[in-house]
């Protein structure tokens, strides 16, 4: 999927006829952001931010409920005369809701999404929203039984890591969740540019 967004990014002024049909399915449970981040992560970003009336009352409004769901697609794909299958695709689902969505207040985030082998799949991310939390560490990971642990801590340094707006192709961090130690190591294959926001003020970059 990667590279078919990839090579639709080669020529972006040409349209393309695409029809999607797919089946989203899981057996297993949501995860909360309000309730099941680990409270220690929490507490120390909120911590780390001087404390006035003004900060806890710009919290409160900024705040977005959050939930994400691991699970697999089987779907169906057509773009123009090419269709492709679809099968047993690891995939997951979010949801955010709150007063409004202000992606000014976001300086930069980032979020790996995780699908290993044996069946393990985890989301780790590092939020840097000054007006709010500086530095957030957030992430969970399902053990292939189904268990979910909330992310402990994570030593990836979101300023080292694409400051000026171009993120490093070839890096590595490591995260604790569950009791064991996670070595990541990335290598960027392909990537994806898009806007979002009422004005497109927000860069994604998918990879």
């Amino acid at each position: 999927m990667a590279y078919f967004m990839w090579w639709l990014h080669i020529n972006p002024a040409k349209q393309y006829r695409v029809t999607f049909n797919g089946v989203w399915t899981s057996n297993l449970p949501i995860f909360n952001f309000d309730t099941d981040l680990n409270p220690d992560l929490l507490a120390s970003a909120i911590a780390n931010e001087p404390w006035t009336l003004g900060y806890f009352r710009t919290l409160k409004k900024a705040h977005q409920s959050h939930y994400e769901q691991m699970g697999q697609m089987e779907a169906t794909l057509a773009v123009d005369t090419e269709t492709y299958k679809l099968t047993n695709m690891a995939a997951f689902r979010d949801h955010s809701f709150g007063r409004e969505r202000d992606w000014d207040l976001m300086h930069r985030y980032v979020f790996h999404m995780l699908y290993l082998e044996d069946g393990t799949t985890a989301a780790v991310g590092v939020i840097c929203q000054p007006a709010t939390c500086s530095v957030l560490q957030t992430g969970y990971v399902y053990s292939p039984s189904g268990e979910v642990c909330p992310v402990e801590w994570c030593d990836f340094q979101l300023y080292q890591h694409g400051e000026c707006g171009r993120p490093p192709r070839d890096y590595a961090f490591r995260f604790k969740a569950g009791g064991r130690v996670f070595c990541v190591e990335v290598v960027v294959e392909h990537e994806s540019v898009h806007y979002v926001g009422w004005r497109w003020e927000a860069r994604m970059v998918e990879r």
